[in-house]
């Protein structure tokens, strides 16, 4: 059916360019229900979407419309019909042209872990293992549900310009969910991650945390109102460079949302006394989140060095928003790499000060910055570094105006597709509470 469709596009006068992408997914999934398995099975899938480009009015020659095909394996009657329509629906809606990439050498990348890929029921039996040997550790807990996935996908990009890329990776997804306490009064701690090798999964020390913070739910309290000392750690720390990422983003920059310029300072006029800000993207990571030798487009990817000591020393651009920019095509966003700091995450924790573990949600606005996410689980800590927890309430500031006075951990953290400083100590941030 693929080469049937593809020699249809070619064959046909009225497709300008067109650009395949396929996705080819064998998944093993695990359900456990307490500790019992409810089911296991294997699904496979497969995703194709062609991009078709035609040709606008000759009153138009510097602009072209697009439509996107999705098609299903062992159905190809209609192929030649999906065509003709895609390339009407092209027709109403033309946007300046830009060229597809050619045909290049791409990166060899590690993202196939054997051990997934091979052995992914052996695979799972053993995290089983590992996940209720852990919880039998600590106490007050159980387990309710948890799930395992792990599946093989192959990435194929194919175009009208020459392009031939595929690569094989794997990816796990695992979920959980732990409960606390005893019948009468139980918390709930939801937990899943995303990995592609079985060496990044350490099931034991999840547990461990998870149920820490479980238990300490139980117990936690409304934090009071004030502005001072917040560290940040877990999943809301990779959120925090989002903004930055963003402001050097071709697609925002052609849009007009901003004006960013190499050379930029990315603090503008405001005094800095933390730790300077590095920021990169990286798709040669090994088993990196985002990790790929190239984008949707079939453009080779490789690391780019966005912002060094605060300053902008790349832009960012797909191959459409850099031929409309005039600038270099680095590709799609991949993995964020953020440079460490100069404190020890025990040094970042002294107190008096408030350390947020766990949001309900953080999301700092792209454009302006701006965040206010609720508390789901943080620590107050006093002057001699005790701890009480606390929940509820919520944290609010201006991620440009916060790291302007913050430091940053020595230590690493590995999230999905962040790789950065484990955690962040901003000396002015507000909390809402009692």
């Amino acid at each position: 059916m693929l080469d049937k469709g593809i020699e249809m596009l070619q064959a046909n006068m009225r497709v300008d360019d067109w650009q395949l992408r396929r996705k080819h997914l064998v998944e093993h999934q695990l359900y456990l229900i307490g500790t019992q398995v409810e089911s296991q099975r294997r699904a496979e899938t497969d995703l194709i979407n062609i991009d078709v480009f035609a040709a606008a009015p000759s009153d138009n020659a510097k602009g072209r419309g697009t439509s996107t095909l999705q098609f299903t394996p062992g159905i190809s009657d209609d192929i030649p019909e999906r065509i003709e329509r895609a390339l009407d629906m092209a027709a109403l809606a033309v946007t300046p042209r830009y060229e597809l990439p050619g045909p290049a050498d791409y990166q060899a990348i590690e993202l196939r872990d054997p051990e997934l890929a091979e052995r992914p029921w052996e695979t799972m039996e053993r995290w089983r293992t590992e996940l209720h040997e852990a919880i039998r550790r600590e106490n007050d807990v159980r387990l309710s549900a948890a799930e395992f996935f792990v599946g093989l996908e192959t990435n194929t990009m194919l175009n009208s310009r020459g392009v031939k890329g595929q690569y094989p990776a794997t990816r796990a997804f695992i979920e959980m969910v732990l409960l606390a306490g005893n019948r009468q009064e139980e918390n709930e701690n939801y937990f899943s991650t995303t990995v592609r090798a079985m060496s990044h999964l350490n099931l034991s020390r999840i547990v461990k945390e998870r149920a820490t913070y479980a238990r300490d739910m139980l117990t936690a309290q409304t934090p009071q109102s004030r502005t001072g000392p917040v560290i940040i750690s877990g999943r809301a720390v990779a959120h925090l460079f989002d903004p930055f990422v963003y402001r050097t983003n071709g697609q925002a920059i052609y849009r007009k949302f901003f004006n960013t310029a190499i050379g930029d300072d990315v603090f503008g006029e405001r005094a800095i006394s933390g730790d300077p800000l590095d920021i990169a993207v990286d798709p040669t990571i090994p088993y990196g989140g985002a990790s790929a030798p190239f984008d949707e487009e079939g453009l080779p990817l490789r690391r780019i060095q966005l912002i060094k000591q605060g300053r902008v020393e790349n832009l960012m651009a797909s191959k459409r928003y850099a031929d409309y920019l005039g600038i270099p095509a680095t590709g799609a966003a991949t993995n964020t790499v953020v440079g460490t700091g100069s404190l020890t995450f025990e040094q970042l924790l002294r107190g008096p000060a408030c350390h947020i573990v766990e949001f309900a949600d953080f999301h700092a606005d792209p454009m302006s910055g701006d965040f206010v996410s609720e508390i789901r689980l943080g620590y107050e800590i006093d002057a001699r570094g005790n701890a009480t927890p606390i929940k509820g309430g919520a944290v609010s500031g201006n991620v440009f105006n916060a790291f302007t006075n913050c430091r940053m951990s020595q230590e690493t953290a590995r999230l999905r597709r962040y790789y950065g400083p484990k955690a962040i100590r901003f000396e002015e941030l507000a909390i809402g509470g009692a």
